[in-house]
C-alpha cells in the first residue's frame, strides 16, 4: 500500500509541474499567436481562461469525487494527461 502510494504522489508532482508549465506559459503563446493581441489582453485572456476552468473544474470535483473517489479521478486525469503528451510527439504535431 505504502509503495502504490508513493509511486502515484512521485508520478503526480512530477505531472503537476508539466502541466503547470504548459498551462502557465504556454497558454499565453496560444493566445498571442491566435489572437495577435497586446501583451496586456493576452494576459488578461489568459487569466480569464484559467479562473474560468479552475472554477468549472472545481464544481465539477465536488460533485463526482464523492462518487468515484479522489484516487480514481486522480489516476484517470493523469493518464489522459501522459496520453495527451505522449500522443502530440506520437503525431508528429509541432508546438
Amino acid at each position: 500500500m505504502c509503495l502504490r502510494r508513493t509511486v502515484l504522489a512521485t508520478v503526480i508532482a512530477i505531472a503537476s509541474s508539466f502541466a503547470y508549465n504548459a498551462v502557465a506559459f504556454g497558454l499565453p503563446v496560444i493566445i498571442s499567436s491566435f489572437l495577435a493581441q497586446s501583451v496586456l489582453t493576452t494576459i488578461l485572456a489568459s487569466l480569464a481562461l484559467n479562473l474560468c476552468f479552475a472554477f468549472v473544474g472545481g464544481l465539477v470535483s465536488v460533485r463526482i469525487v464523492p462518487k468515484f473517489g479522489a484516487w480514481n479521478l486522480t489516476v484517470i486525469g493523469y493518464f489522459f494527461q501522459l496520453a495527451a503528451l505522449v500522443g502530440k510527439p506520437a503525431t508528429g504535431a509541432q508546438s
